[in-house]
């Protein structure tokens, strides 16, 4: 068994997609725990439900791949500002979240395969850097550091501004 788990943190992949992000939301999570807010806790569970529940396999060839829809990461972008994480904290709970839904469908699919062995895991982070659990905590990351700041440096005009680009010019009439 430890032989095993090992063998699966000592791969490249692994260690691009699994365990470098894990050692930042570590990090990050350690750094900035008094911004962790209890109400983040009902988009972060609402989040992983939805991403487990929307993840699919593909399978082409002999290739045997989960694509998971980062309903977490969508969730604290779209949350109201008062209420937005910090980009440190979006990209902790962004990482948990993607990691949680990855074991999940992963544990899943062997019990509905009649394989459930210790190594059903050795697939999560096979994507090394071109994986999810890499990149969407740091485009969620981006997005609400992005956020953040636009809001505080006059989120009012900000906004009137994005809306305009989706109404268009206004005219005035005399």
């Amino acid at each position: 068994m430890l032989m095993g788990l090992i063998t699966y943190f000592s791969r490249a992949n692994t260690l691009e997609a699994v365990l470098l992000p894990a050692v930042i939301s570590t990090v990050l999570a350690l750094r900035y725990a008094k911004e962790f807010k209890l109400s983040l806790l009902g988009p972060f569970v609402i989040g992983t439900a939805q991403s487990i529940f929307l993840s699919t396999w593909w399978e082409s060839g002999e290739a045997l791949s989960l694509h998971v829809f980062p309903a977490c990461a969508l969730m604290f972008v779209a949350m109201p500002s008062a209420w937005r994480p910090t980009w440190q904290v979006g990209y902790c709970l962004t990482f948990a979240s993607l990691l949680l839904t990855d074991l999940v469908c992963t544990l899943r699919y062997s019990i509905d395969a009649g394989c459930l062995e210790f190594g059903f895991f050795c697939g999560v982070g096979g994507g090394g850097l071109k994986d999810a659990l890499f990149w969407v905590p740091l485009w969620s990351a981006a997005c609400l550091a992005g956020i953040n700041l636009a809001t505080a440096w006059g989120g009012a005009t900000v906004r009137i501004r994005l809306a305009s680009l989706f109404t268009g010019p206004r005219r005035v009439f005399s």
